[in-house]
């Protein structure tokens, strides 16, 4: 039903979906049985004259509270504690961003955008005022910021190390997003002015889909991307080549603004 599961915590959210369901079913059938009793039971045949109740005896008005409480015990209270632990399970505790890989995600209409520190560790400061869409997606000032000038950038597509923890620092160029890399069953919105987490381990090496939940425009089934789990040395030859890649550019920049 579901796709692949491929993260350390998934789990979780799966088994929540599951505990739901049944107990859902298991109460739809009691209320169900319940109605059918009664159909019976009341219905009118000779020697008995069914009689119509507007429900408001204090009799009727007792059941009524009594099954609210179990309704609200039994399903909001106990779902909303599973809830809760699985919600920890998923984001409750953080890895250090010292401990793991932290990508850098800017969102905007109608792609995704990812940028990883470079060879300094150190990510260049990312200044609203230079947002370009086209020419500085991360708003980076690549002349006068030491720390931006070895900042990689991909679109549409993000590679990471299997079995390592990852930050995804989210925020978005223009309206609301949701980052919804959906075989880690997770999901954040991601919003202009502010900057939100997501904390995933993969567990399987394999290309899954980034897609975006949240209702972002006309071409909103556009936004989508490739999140690539490889190898330790899979993924060091991907920064490799992606480093190879962005040093050709901005040489190719240069020689175009030279002429």
């Amino acid at each position: 039903m579901f796709p692949p599961d491929v993260s350390v915590s998934g789990h979780v959210v799966d088994d929540l979906f599951w505990y739901a369901t049944a107990l859902l079913a298991f109460t739809f059938a009691i209320i169900i049985a319940i109605l059918v009793y009664c159909l019976i039971r009341y219905r009118a045949r000779p020697g008995h004259r069914a009689v119509y109740s507007k429900g408001d005896t204090k009799r009727s008005t007792i059941l009524t509270l009594i099954f609210a409480g179990i309704v609200f015990i039994g399903l909001d209270i106990n779902l909303a504690y599973f809830d809760h632990h699985a919600f920890n399970e998923l984001a409750g505790s953080p890895p250090d961003e010292s401990d793991a890989l932290v990508i850098d995600v800017h969102a905007q209409q109608y792609q995704w955008n990812f940028r990883y520190p470079g060879a300094d560790g150190i990510f260049g400061e990312s200044q609203d005022d230079l947002v370009d869409k086209q020419d500085n997606i991360f708003g980076l000032d690549r002349e006068n910021d030491d720390a931006a000038m070895d900042d990689l950038e991909s679109i549409s597509e993000v590679a990471i190390p299997v079995n390592t923890p990852v930050i995804f620092k989210l925020t978005s160029n223009d309206v609301l997003h949701s980052f919804f890399p959906v075989n880690f069953r997770n999901k954040m919105d991601v919003l202009p002015g502010m900057t939100t987490r997501m904390y995933i381990e993969a567990t399987e090496i394999g290309d899954y889909e980034i897609a975006c939940a949240q209702l972002c425009g006309l071409n909103h089934y556009k936004m989508r991307a490739v999140l690539k789990v490889l190898s330790k040395e899979d993924y060091d030859a991907w920064i490799a080549q992606l480093t190879e890649d962005t040093a050709r550019s901005e040489e190719h920049t240069s020689e175009l603004q030279s002429h």
